[in-house]
């Protein structure tokens, strides 16, 4: 089967309504034009922003055979850097990180709550009771991320 990249705009607009599937999550956070999926994502891009780094939210899906398909959440140009920003990892995640990690040169990393709650400095849980619109990012958080990116 041959996939064509569409923009986003004919994404959503060619998107059909669909039933909700029994424990999922159907939030959207919109932010300066983005819909993030969690407050983690949002929190993430906050402290990318104050590090400085140019960074794009979901710029490009990957097919990766068998009908199997990934887009990662963040990409960082200057970094030819994936980031995934993971709360519940279900075997067919695992199974997209790890076909998109063994087919493509891109690097990826992958956070989960330990990550997040290192970055924050607190536990992840206390982003869900956060307005994080209004929210500071701290030169801490900014320096425990770039360490998390190998950046010294």
């Amino acid at each position: 089967m041959m996939y064509e990249r569409l923009n986003r705009k004919e994404v959503i607009a060619s998107k059909k309504p669909r039933k909700k599937r029994a424990g999922s999550w159907s939030q959207h956070i919109l932010h300066n034009g983005v819909k993030f999926r969690s407050s983690w994502e949002l929190f993430l891009s906050l402290v990318l922003v104050e590090s400085n780094l140019q960074w794009v939210f979901e710029p490009k899906r990957f097919f990766l055979g068998n009908r199997i398909s990934y887009l990662p959440d963040f990409f960082i140009p200057s970094m030819n850097l994936f980031i995934e920003v993971k709360g519940w990892m279900r075997d067919r995640d695992a199974t997209k990180i790890r076909l998109f990690q063994e087919t493509q040169s891109h690097r990826l990393i992958v956070f989960n709550e330990k990550e997040i709650s290192y970055i924050l400095g607190a536990p992840a849980s206390t982003l869900a009771k956060t307005n994080l619109k209004l929210y500071k990012v701290s030169q801490a958080q900014v320096t425990r991320l770039m360490s998390l990116l190998g950046v010294t």
